[in-house]
Order: C-alpha cells, then structure tokens, then sequence
C-alpha cells in the first residue's frame, strides 16, 4: 500500500514559494519521539488549494481549508473542508500517533466523534486496516511515517525585523489592504466549489447556519442545513401562510429538541412546543426525516446567550426576512440601493442580519423552567451585532462577490468592494494585536492603522499564511505588488 505522498499544485502566482514539507517513506518504522502537536503542527502548514495528501486507498485528499483547531474535548480540528478524488467533504480531523488509538480511546463508541472524516496517524506495522466512527461507516485514513515529519519548533509571537515593517506606512497599510482582499477572494472561490452541489440560495442559507453556530455547533448547524434545505423551509412557511411556528417547528424537531417529555418545564415552554412538535410530525413522517441527536448539540461553556436553542430562534428570524424573495434576490435588492453611499449601505446591511430576541425567547436561553421567585435574566439579541458582522465578512460578502464574478457584474463587484472598505472591525484579539506591534517596528503608525474588516481580514491572511511560517521574502514580493 502506498504512503502518504505530499503534492503541491501550480500556484497561479510564480513567486510564491510554499514552505518545505518532506514527503513520507514506506520503509520507515513507527517512533514515538513524534508527538501529536507535531502532527497537529503539520495539519496546520497544508496550504489551502496547495497542498494535496494521499490516502490509504490511493485517494487524492486536497485541502480546501484546514478548520478549526479544537482546545475542548473532541476532535482535533472541527470544520474543515477536503477534495477527496475531486468530491467537496466537509467535517472533523482526528489525529493519533499510533491508529489504534481510535479504539483505544473509545471514538468509536462516541457519537461526537460521527462527523470525523480525515484520521490521520503515524505508520505502525500493527495498524488497523480500517477504523469506524459509532455509526457504522468507515473514515478515511492518511497514515504518515514519523522520520519525515519535521518536529516543530513554537512558533513566534511576533517576527522580529520584520522586513514589511521597514517599508513606509503608506506601503504597510496598502498591503494589509490587498492580503484583506486576497482572503475574501479565497472564501469566495470556496463557495464556487459547494456550487457544484448545492444552489445560491442553500450555500448562503448553509453559511449563516455555520455562522450562527459559533466554535462549538458549526458542525451541527451545517448537518441541520443539509437536512432541511432553504428551499423546502421556505416552501413550508409558504404553505402556512408564513407563519414562524411551521419554521421553527422544522428547526427545532429536526435539531432533536422536540424530542422526549415535558418533566420539569414550566407551562409557558410546555405550550411553545406543543405547538411546534405538531409541525413537526405533520411534516417529518411523509418527508422520512431523521432528527439529529440532541449529543450532537454543544452547551458546555458557553454563555447562555450563545447557545444553540437561541441561535436557531435567530436563524428562524433571519429566514423569515428571506422567504419572499429568496436569499440571493433579496440580497441583490438589498445591495443594490439605488444610489446610497457605501457606509450607509453597509449600515443597512449589518442592520439586517441583527435578530432581536421575540416573544418566549426575551427572557430564556433554553426549554427549561425558568427559576421560581427570581428576576428573569435578558441575554441581549437571538443574533447580535458582533455576530452580524461575522456573518457579513464571512458569508454575504464572498458568496455575492463569486456571483459578481460568474454573472460578470463589474458594477456589482464594485459595490463590494467598498462595502467592505467601509465595514467595521470585530473587537481586538491576539492576532491583531500581535500583527499591530510586529509593524510598528519602525514607525509611528496612525491611530487608525489597521482599523476596519479588510484591514483586520488582511491581519490574519498575514499572520497565517505569511508570518507563522516565517514567509519573509514572499511577503516583501507580495507587498512589491500592492498598489498605495
């Protein structure tokens, strides 16, 4: 059987140079000198559209995006995206150093570990065959030998000298505005590989649905997007007169929330769904449609505003606004505002996407009971303004921006742009901040420096692509090009 042999594709820009991976040996033997960040860390260095492995069974395995690096229990890296032979796959990554630790550790016997679909592990002469999630199917297996895997080393808080940092503030701020554009082009280009499958209208539907499921329940939200399509949603709420109870009741049975007794729920929940579980069984039967476990839904340390009872009342509210026109029509419509400025249109547009908390869900987080003889709590907006701009920068813009591309709209393309010149930032993290002090080297820079979505966009495209695998000089080629 073949190992697993590391490609890289021709990149479309010539002078991008890809970071040094060595390609893996048959003949080489397990050692445990290998930990398993040291996988995780290899995981990490795939370059999306770049970088290609092989499977066990001689698949061609091409990285669209990397995901999530997972610090909670569960598995490695959630929300990653693959080619296998040319197929869009979406799901976990789990990593071992000997693959019989799938058994030994009991994934599979656990349902959370049911969304996996890439294991990887170091090359072992006892090594299962095939490994198998809890629900029966198998899982792809890439299998690597420890001597060509380069030990990692920490990687730099910051790059000291920066050669970027040495240029002038006009040519810094013009390159964090190019790499912002480059990392909207890349999640553009990757709603134009789920247009095979799926249409306009279910891509952004799915993305929203990701969106609202934060760290912890993108997994989970994307599974109860692809149950029920926007179109069949949509096609429901019409059908009763676009009445919410038929939407959420999908939502809600379908999540596996409508499931078992009332015992301890006070009157108020009992009624709410009632009402939703006869949506649900007038609709599911004929349909033949399977609930999700409620295992697969993730409450563990999170806020009570975010959990995923309140983020699907949003999600309803968000696709009741849709229901009309359909998701790609109304945005078109919302986008093209006749002749308002950019700041205002992009107000407009953020202001669309923010759901206030309604009725059962102002003063509840979830179906239990809520506290005898005590205040009840508000948790704020079912989708808040922070939450808003994620799923604009994150979804609405790459999705309309690839639409822009295949139906030829320059004027729409336009608008886009300064849309997103015109987007706020999210609040500061760690990656901004390191970015910030990593140019400031050697000049004052102003106080807006880095202000705003693209430049906070082009921050992380720096940082990950560029900074951590201390990419120097195709930075300084990829600065060359920036226009000021």
């Amino acid at each position: 059987m073949a190992g697993a042999k590391l490609f890289f594709k021709d990149y479309q820009d010539d002078d991008f140079t890809p970071p040094h991976l060595l390609i893996a040996d048959d003949a080489t033997p397990f050692t445990p000198r290998i930990s398993e960040r040291d996988l995780h860390d290899f995981w990490m260095r795939q370059i999306p559209g770049v970088s290609q492995l092989q499977t066990t069974n001689n698949e061609i395995v091409e990285v669209v995006h990397i995901g999530k690096y997972n610090r909670d229990a569960g598995p490695d890296f959630c929300r990653a995206t693959i080619k296998l032979d040319g197929k869009i796959v979406q799901g976990d990554i789990e990593f071992h150093l000997d693959a019989r630790d799938w058994f030994q550790h009991g994934h599979h016997a656990d349902p959370a570990y049911n969304f996996v679909v890439l294991h990887f592990a170091l090359r072992n002469q006892n090594q299962p065959s095939e490994i198998l999630r809890e629900n029966g199917l198998p899982i792809t297996q890439i299998l690597l030998n420890a001597h060509d895997l380069p030990v990692s080393e920490p990687e730099p808080r910051v790059v000291v000298e920066c050669p970027l940092s040495r240029t002038t503030p006009e040519k810094i701020l013009a390159t964090i505005r190019r790499a912002g554009l480059f990392r909207l082009e890349q999640k553009a280009a990757a709603f134009s590989e789920q247009l095979v499958q799926s249409s306009w209208d279910q891509i952004v539907y799915q993305g929203i649905s990701e969106a609202l499921g934060y760290d912890k329940n993108q997994e989970a939200f994307r599974m109860l997007a692809k149950m029920l399509p926007v179109d069949l949603l949509f096609s429901e709420m019409r059908a009763d007169d676009g009445d919410s109870v038929a939407l959420e009741g999908l939502l809600y049975g379908a999540a596996g929330f409508l499931d078992g007794d009332d015992t301890g729920r006070d009157e108020e929940a009992r009624i709410y769904l009632a009402q939703r579980r006869q949506i649900w069984q007038r609709i599911s039967h004929p349909l033949r449609l399977r609930p999700l476990p409620q295992s697969a839904w993730r409450f563990f340390r999170l806020r009570p505003a975010n959990f995923p009872t309140r983020r699907l009342a949003g999600l309803a509210i968000l696709l009741r606004r849709f229901s009309q026109q359909g998701v790609l029509e109304h945005l078109l419509k919302l986008i093209g505002n006749g002749g308002a400025k950019p700041k205002t249109l992009a107000q407009e547009l953020l202001k669309f996407f923010i759901a206030p908390a309604e009725g059962f869900w102002e003063r509840r987080c979830d179906f239990r009971s809520r506290p005898a003889g005590l205040p009840a709590p508000s948790y704020g907006d079912l989708v808040g303004s922070a939450r808003a701009l994620d799923i604009v920068v994150n979804v609405i813009l790459p999705a309309l921006l690839q639409y822009a591309g295949q139906s030829g709209d320059a004027r729409l393309m336009t608008t886009l742009s300064e849309l997103y010149a015109c987007l706020p930032s999210s609040q500061s993290n760690l990656i901004t901040r390191r970015m910030t002090e990593q140019l400031s080297q050697h000049h004052i820079l102003p106080k807006q420096f880095g202000r705003g979505a693209q430049a906070q966009q082009g921050f992380i495209y720096l940082q990950k692509l560029l900074c951590r695998p201390l990419q120097c000089e195709t930075c300084m080629k990829f600065a060359k090009e920036a226009a000021i």
